[in-house]
């Protein structure tokens, strides 16, 4: 595109400022004055893009000035026809990725432009060469890091406009109805290299470009499923039923393939609640369900893809609000599929919780409005074998409890009445002594019980109980007992039964008849005893503590040998030995009164 107009741009300052007077048009300028404008406007982005509009952020803002001026607001209808007849004219790469961008953002602004079926059958086929006729480098989509793709700096044009046709492809093909004549421009060799790209593009740490070519493959799977679901009413007799090219190929490639369902299920994991994301779920659970129905497909995933599947469903049909029912249904007629046709019908997992979450979408009907449709899909997945099977367990273990709570109180009363009969019985019906020649080990537990009373002992004699009694008898007689003699020994016949003892003399009869009077009465305390007489309830005496030692009177203080005084005022100071430093002092007040 040229117009004859030469610019010399020195900095992004003078560039963005030229970009701003070129759309500054004058409101009586003619149409032919505003195609200019937008024309002088595309070539001036197509030459300064690669140095000032390197990153997809100053494209879109480049673009946005267009959108949001004057010229586009009034002739908006008009403006976005040329866009399109310059994309299809147009040859240079460099304005086809300005153009491509305009048409994009103004198709989001407004829905409408994506609809019209007149504008795109011409443009698509232009779209599609983007992504068909240009090779493949797998060194630009694995050596490219991610800051590289996400800025678009050092990146081919070819691989940047690549990208911005999956994504307006995608676009058309999410909003628009394709009939049976424009759905065979997809051809076969169009959606083999689609696969071939989600397989390029898997190690790319910016997953931008791989999710936008799988969001484009289920897009046009859609639009298989339609077109097969309702052939035309005029020819539908004439032609044959239209064939899923998706679904056909993807089965043709499943061994080669398996990044396709790997990132699928990673999107759907990632969903949230925007509008964006919520018609992607419900594209990609459209070609699960195809894959879970179709025979050839139905083992696609790997059984740990298929458990991360189960989570994805059991968190989306709890956290589904109650305007989102189109979508819980979309879950529920995945699930049933998903969980009879794939390996999870051998290998269960988390069935207790699908159970539980499936129930829970139907109770409490009496005081909540539950839709017709989501209980006629629960009804269907709980109508399953593993569903039936795991209710009757359910079922079995609740009887089981049950029966045990209720016996559990009947036992306890005979365990206690069987107990009270035996205790009477023991009474009424004594029973007989152990056989006294059986092993004593298994009578351990009456040991206790049938142990014998010890023998009583004997009463002891006066004599004894006489020499038990605690005295003071020993304190008293120290000395009579240092000087007696030692009594002699006697031999004992065989027939005495007690020893002959030797008579008293009459200090120890005074002793013992002064003892004997203090045992009659131990209250009585006489002044002639020296003694006062011993209790065993009397506290024990403790040494008092001895007196602190008398505290040593300060030294005085001893002149040092220097003879030398300070006399200050009148006052002399004599230095001390123990002082080490002189000190000097105030001159009391006293002393100036003579």
């Amino acid at each position: 595109m040229d117009l004859g107009i030469v610019y010399h741009i020195e900095d992004a300052h003078q560039f963005w400022s030229e970009l701003e007077d070129i759309l500054q048009v004058s409101a009586s300028s003619t149409l032919t004055r505003l195609d200019a404008a937008l024309r002088n406007f595309v070539s001036f982005c197509a030459t300064y893009h690669e140095q000032y509009l390197q990153t997809p952020v100053q494209l879109e803002h480049a673009c946005c000035l267009l959108l949001d001026s004057e010229i586009f607001n009034f002739h908006s209808e008009r403006l976005s026809s040329l866009v399109i007849t310059d994309a299809l004219s147009n040859t240079d790469p460099h304005a086809q990725l300005i153009l491509h961008s305009v048409l994009r953002l103004y198709g989001r602004r407004h829905a409408s432009f994506f609809r019209s079926p007149k504008k795109w059958p011409e443009l698509i086929p232009l779209l599609m060469d983007h992504i068909l006729l240009v090779d493949v480098d797998c060194d630009v989509y694995t050596s490219g890091s991610s800051n590289a793709w996400r800025g678009g700096i050092g990146i081919p044009i070819e691989a940047r406009l690549r990208q911005l046709a999956v994504m307006i492809l995608y676009e058309v093909c999410r909003v628009q109805k394709f009939d049976t004549a424009r759905l065979n421009v997809f051809n076969d060799a169009f959606i083999d290299r689609l696969f071939d790209l989600v397989e390029v593009t898997r190690d790319m740490q910016d997953e931008t470009v791989n999710y936008c070519i799988i969001k484009l493959i289920v897009a046009l799977n859609e639009q298989f499923m339609v077109s097969a679901l309702q052939p035309d009413k005029e020819d539908s007799h004439d032609k044959p039923k239209t064939v899923n090219r998706v679904i056909q190929i993807l089965i043709r490639r499943l061994g080669s393939s398996k990044t396709f369902g790997e990132n699928m299920i990673f999107m759907l994991n990632r969903a949230d609640r925007s509008a964006e994301d919520r018609c992607m779920q419900l594209l990609v659970l459209k070609i699960l369900y195809l894959l879970f129905t179709t025979p050839g497909s139905q083992e696609y995933f790997y059984t740990n893809d298929l458990h991360v599947l189960v989570d994805v469903f059991i968190r989306e049909l709890v956290d589904l609000d109650e305007d989102s029912d189109s979508l819980r249904h979309t879950y529920l007629r995945v699930l049933h599929p998903l969980l009879t046709h794939t390996q999870l019908r051998s290998v269960p997992y988390k069935r207790p919780q699908l159970l539980r979450t499936l129930e829970s979408l139907v109770a409490h009907a009496e005081i909540r409005e539950v839709n017709p449709t989501t209980k006629r899909l629960v009804e269907r997945c709980l109508s399953a074998s593993w569903a039936v099977q795991l209710k009757k367990e359910r079922e079995a273990q609740a009887s089981a409890s049950s029966q045990t709570g209720s016996m559990s109180p009947l036992s306890s009363d005979a365990g206690s009445a069987q107990a009270n009969f035996q205790s009477t019985s023991h009474f009424l019906h004594p029973v007989a002594a152990p056989h006294p020649l059986k092993d004593e080990r298994y009578m351990k537990f009456s040991k206790s019980v049938d142990k014998p009373k010890p023998k009583a002992r004997p009463r002891p004699t006066p004599a004894v109980l006489e020499l038990r009694r605690a005295s003071n008898e020993s304190s008293l007689s120290l000395l009579s007992v240092a000087g007696a003699a030692p009594a002699p020994l006697h031999r004992h016949s065989p027939a005495s039964p007690t020893p002959s003892l030797p008579p008293p003399s009459s200090k120890s009869r005074l002793h013992s008849n002064a003892n004997a009077s203090r045992r009659a009465d131990p209250k009585r305390h006489t002044a002639d005893s020296p003694h006062p007489p011993l209790t065993r309830t009397s506290p024990p005496r403790y040494r008092p503590a001895p007196a602190p030692p008398p505290k040593r009177r300060k030294p005085p203080a001893v002149p040092s040998r220097s003879t030398k005084a300070l006399v200050c005022e009148g006052s002399t100071i004599t230095t001390i030995a123990s002082s080490k430093s002189v000190s000097i002092s105030v001159p009391s007040p006293l002393s100036r009164v003579s």
